[in-house]
């Protein structure tokens, strides 16, 4: 599991900011956003692998954008 910066969501905002100063939009009258889009992903496929049982909440699952069930580390067994 874990939950960090979602960079392509970061890459589309400012790509979206670029563009509209490029369409010549005022950047005095632009706000300034501090704002980090968080991405959340679990690994479900390590589970089994983990001395005690996990259970994962659905609301947990829920808010993840990506729930993968494959192996559990790339290169690993």
């Amino acid at each position: 599991m874990g939950m960090g910066a979602d960079f392509y969501q970061v890459g589309r905002e400012t790509g979206d900011l670029a563009a509209r100063i490029l369409r010549g939009e005022d950047i005095n009258r632009m706000p300034v956003l501090y704002s980090l889009p968080m991405k959340l992903v679990i690994n479900r496929g390590v589970l089994p692998k983990l001395k005690a049982d996990w259970v994962l909440p659905p609301d947990i699952l829920a808010k993840a954008s990506e729930v993968k069930s494959g192996a559990a580390l790339p290169g690993k067994k």
